[in-house]
């Protein structure tokens, strides 16, 4: 890495990662750079921002985009710990997006 090799001169005060999930080598790798910590930011093209994560490296939902629920195979809410796919419902325009997920 450039910062490693003495060749980058930055010091962000906070990295925020999108697309993949963050590998934990990549992130432990950067937090040694850098210093600080690293959060990821759940999104997805059709929505855009989903989730955000905070210090106590939890996912919030970004209820000021749209609504998040979690609904099974006949769109009725599951409970904890049920697997279901969770329908997006945009506040800015669009179509519902639909993907599968574990409460």
């Amino acid at each position: 890495m450039e910062q490693f090799a003495g060749r980058l001169h930055i010091q962000p005060r906070a990295i925020e990662t999108s697309g993949e999930v963050l590998a934990e080598e990549a992130k432990l790798s950067m937090k040694q750079a850098w210093g600080i910590e690293l959060f990821n930011v759940y999104a997805a093209t059709e929505t855009g921002i989903i989730a955000a994560e905070c210090i106590h490296h939890r996912l919030h939902v970004m209820e000021d985009f749209g609504l998040l629920e979690v609904v099974d195979d006949h769109d009725l809410p599951v409970h904890d710990g049920q697997e279901g796919d969770h329908v997006l419902a945009q506040c800015f325009g669009g179509a519902p997006s639909h993907s599968s997920v574990t409460v």
